[in-house]
């Protein structure tokens, strides 16, 4: 903004400034002139201003209203002796003329409410950058499920055909009498189990995607560019390097708030105003209407500030500028103990995993050794079923604590501000060397 006030200053007051020092030679005839300004009616935020321009006591007394929002206001009065004539009402015997003009101008308060309304596009920009994070992460979380109960369902499916030919195997041996009763019954509800562990698979599976897809349903219009399919749930999303948009948005409210204050104290010092005044007056006091002279000139104004009207205000602002620099800090506070927290997390669930994939390897080496001895008789069904089980739920955890650390490095990723396309990769290699352990 400070670089449109130049430009304001430069093509806008210096020219006033050169035509007022030309026009001024043309009124060498006219009484000595004096040109002063008041500020009166600072209220409500009012911005407006009004003074009063004396060009002698035979040119008229030029009145002055400015508004940041319809700019400048001039209206002229004639007046002679003690005789007022309003501007607009001057009967033909009168000898005054009146004249009303209006110049759009910018006051520094519509400046400054320009800067801010910029500053508050910049921190409403930071709120959708974060509300895209937070619904990239959702939406990931989504999939994650999704994928959880898919392997889930492969994992149900695999026990009900191990349980499926493990009963097949009693069955016959109970035939001939090599196994007792209790073996097969023991595997005939091992079945059963399998089969109702199947059809909860398969229905926690179906919830899970019926999820993602409401939730894409309900995604806003300007996040429409996102995945629509559950098969593209992972396509790559733009996202910016640099800080995080938290510290972003604390950063640029204290700016904002640093402003204001600089504008509210800024209301009770001088600011230079550029006015241009016209004001047509009589030769002598015969009737005529030519034009005797036309002035132009600089002021010097005491403007409001920005929505400044008070010490009160000021000391309103002081405030918001304490709570807004309290706010900054506590979110560099928060963002640190979340990178810090997350990492110990994170690490100690990749730990997790490696401890998950040694305890797979040793409930399949024991399966093998259960089922060798059952095949001996020196083992009974229980055992088997209670191997294949053991087995089953090891597997399942190792997936489950591998989709919760995916959601965890995605979000570690967004605090480090890492691409999402570059996050969304990474995580399709660890998908794909997850998925090979079956």
């Amino acid at each position: 903004m400070k670089y449109l006030y130049k430009v304001f200053r430069i093509f806008y007051i210096a020219p006033l400034f050169c035509q007022a020092v030309g026009l001024l030679t043309l009124i060498d005839s006219a009484k000595e002139h004096a040109l002063s300004w008041k500020a009166q009616d600072l209220q409500s935020r009012s911005n407006e201003m009004t003074g009063t321009v004396a060009l002698g006591s035979l040119l008229p007394s030029i009145s002055l209203t400015a508004n940041q929002s319809s700019g400048v206001s001039y209206s002229g009065a004639y007046s002679y002796g003690s005789t007022t004539v309003p501007g607009g009402n001057l009967p033909y015997h009168q000898t005054s003329l009146a004249a009303q003009v209006q110049i759009p101008i910018y006051t520094p308060g519509a400046l400054a409410g320009y800067y801010a309304a910029d500053k508050k596009s910049e921190i409403s920009t930071y709120d959708y950058k974060l509300f895209e994070e937070s619904f990239i992460l959702n939406l990931c979380s989504q999939y994650f499920n999704i994928l959880k109960s898919d392997k889930a369902l492969a994992l149900s499916r695999e026990e009900l055909e191990m349980k499926a030919k493990f009963y097949s195997d009693v069955s016959e041996q109970y035939d001939v009498g090599l196994v007792a009763m209790t073996d097969l019954k023991e595997a005939e509800a091992a079945l059963d189990l399998a089969r109702a562990n199947e059809i909860q698979a398969v229905f926690q599976l179906n919830s899970a995607k019926e999820q993602l897809v409401n939730l894409i349903q309900l995604t806003p219009e300007y996040l429409q560019d996102l995945p629509s399919s559950i098969d593209a749930a992972l396509l790559p999303v733009t996202s910016d390097r640099g800080t995080h948009p938290s510290l972003l948005k604390a950063r640029a409210t204290v700016d904002l708030s640093q402003y204001l204050v600089n504008q509210a104290y800024s209301g009770f010092s001088p600011q230079l105003v550029g006015v241009t005044n016209y004001s047509l007056s009589p030769v002598n006091q015969n009737i005529s209407h030519s034009v005797s002279s036309i002035s132009a000139g600089l002021s010097l104004s005491w403007s409001p500030p920005y929505g400044a009207t008070s010490i009160a205000h000021v000391q309103q602002q002081n405030y918001a500028l304490q709570a807004a620099q309290a706010q900054l800090i506590q979110t560099h506070h928060d963002h640190e103990t979340q990178l810090k927290i997350g990492h110990a997390k994170y690490d100690s669930m990749l730990r997790q995993i490696e401890a998950q994939k040694v305890a797979i390897r040793a409930a399949t080496i024991y399966l093998d050794a259960v089922e060798a001895s059952y095949e001996a008789g020196q083992r009974t069904a229980s055992d088997v079923l209670a191997a294949q089980s053991s087995l089953t739920q090891q597997r399942q955890q190792l997936f489950n604590l591998t989709y919760d650390s995916l959601t965890l490095y995605l979000q570690l990723g967004m605090l480090h501000c890492c691409p999402i396309d570059d996050l969304l990769r990474s995580l399709d290699e660890i998908l794909t060397e997850s998925w090979n352990w079956n």
